[in-house]
Order: C-alpha cells, then sequence, then structure tokens
C-alpha cells in the first residue's frame, strides 16, 4: 500500500466535503441578496486545483498534489469562514435593528400628531371606538421602515422571520410601555417646591427638546432623513463583499 497516496486520497476526500460545504453557504448568501461574486470565485478555481490535485495524484506526482491541495484547502477554509461570519454578522444585525425603527418612527409620529389628538370611529351615528392618532402614525411608519429594511438588507432574510417579526413587535410592545411611563412621571408633581428633582428635571429636558422638535421641523425632518440615509448607507456597504 502507497502511504502517499493513500493519505493524499482521504484528505482530497475531506477537501471535497468542506467544498461541499463552502458552495452551501454560497447560496445561501447569494439567495439572500449578499454581492458575493468573489467567493464563487475563488470556490471554483479551489474546485478546479482539487481535480487538478487528483490528476497530479494519479500521475504519481505527489508533491505537486499535494501543493495544489493545500492551496484549495487555504482557500476554501478562508472562504468557510468569511460566509459563516458574514451570515452570523448579518442575522443578528437584523435582530437588533427593529428597535431603532421604533425609535425614529415614534419620533416622526410626534412631528405628524399630538399625543393628544384622536381618531373616533363611529357605527352608525354611535361612537365605538377613539385611537390615538399618533399610536396610528407611529404603526404605520414602523411597518413601512421594516418593510422596506426586508426588501433592501439581506441579513433580514437570513435571519429566522417568527424571531424577525416577534422582535419587531416587542420593540412596538417596549416603546409603549416606555412612552406610559414617560406620560405617569411627567404628570406627577414636585413634592419639594424649591428643589428640582432629578427625575423630574429629565423629563422637563426631553419635554423641551420634543417642542423644540415640533417648532423646528423642516430640520428635525432633515436630520431624521439624514439619519436614515445613513444606517441604510452603511447597511447597503456592509453587505457588499471585499475585492
Amino acid at each position: 500500500v502507497d502511504v502517499s497516496e493513500s493519505s493524499l486520497g482521504s484528505n482530497l476526500e475531506r477537501l471535497k466535503l468542506m467544498l461541499d460545504s463552502a458552495f452551501y453557504l454560497l447560496k445561501e448568501a447569494d439567495d439572500a441578496g449578499f454581492l458575493v461574486n468573489v467567493e464563487r470565485k475563488d470556490l471554483l478555481y479551489a474546485y478546479s486545483e482539487a481535480d487538478s490535485s487528483l490528476a497530479s495524484m494519479e500521475a504519481s506526482l505527489y508533491d505537486e498534489s499535494f501543493a495544489k491541495m493545500r492551496g484549495a484547502y487555504i482557500l476554501t477554509t478562508k472562504t468557510i469562514n468569511y460566509l459563516s461570519g458574514l451570515l452570523q454578522i448579518s442575522s443578528q444585525s437584523a435582530l437588533v435593528l427593529p428597535l431603532f425603527f421604533m425609535f425614529v418612527a415614534s419620533g416622526l409620529a410626534s412631528l405628524i400628531a399630538d399625543r393628544e389628538s384622536c381618531v373616533e370611529m363611529f357605527v352608525r351615528g354611535k361612537k365605538k371606538l377613539s385611537l390615538s392618532a399618533n399610536l396610528l402614525i407611529t404603526l404605520g411608519l414602523h411597518l413601512a421602515l421594516l418593510s422596506l429594511f426586508y426588501f433592501l438588507y439581506p441579513g433580514s432574510r437570513v435571519a429566522s422571520q417568527a424571531s424577525f417579526v416577534m422582535l419587531a413587535v416587542l420593540a412596538l410592545i417596549l416603546w409603549q410601555i416606555v412612552t406610559i411611563v414617560s406620560r405617569r412621571v411627567s404628570s406627577e408633581k414636585i413634592s419639594e417646591p424649591r428643589s428640582i428633582q432629578f427625575r423630574s428635571a429629565i423629563v422637563t429636558a426631553f419635554s423641551m427638546a420634543l417642542r423644540n422638535l415640533r417648532r423646528r421641523k423642516l430640520r428635525t425632518v432633515l436630520n431624521l432623513t439624514n439619519m436614515i440615509v445613513l444606517i441604510f448607507g452603511l447597511i447597503t456597504m456592509t453587505s457588499i463583499s471585499p475585492g
């Protein structure tokens, strides 16, 4: 039994399995929408090197076969590590950003409608339901931002859809809890007339900031637009593979 041929043969079989795993990750990233042309070229080159290594081994050129197999192994390992990290990081970021979109939607809704304004629904002249206009606008904007994010960012399609929807709903619930708590805190009276409590000072500062945002709507809209464009630009650029 030729030990060199046997060792090279087993290593080539292991390399073929690694290439199959790499092509599976490549297909997953490509289906999600990532640009992986460089990784595809690397894997195709590694696959051709593996076939060339097999041909060299059959011709008893063991040193040449080992060199080609080693180059294909290094290239395949590098591609697998990159694709695995790309899919993992993109899916994690897709599950974090719904909370940020909830913050943006709530800020835009505060500029469009006051918190006290309501939408009343009447059926046959009788009042049936009264909903906050601010809440309805927040829901609409949040849904629009999430839909735009889902179709633009490939990582949102890598993550579990159930987890994505659940975290989006959780972000809405958490934001409503924060809103209710902040309203109750702002409605409390200061117990000490001569000293300002730290909590009341924070509420006052946020109230002044909100009033300034409403007074200067154009500047606020431009700043929010700038933030949204920068976030989506960063997401788009990080979804492109280097090279």
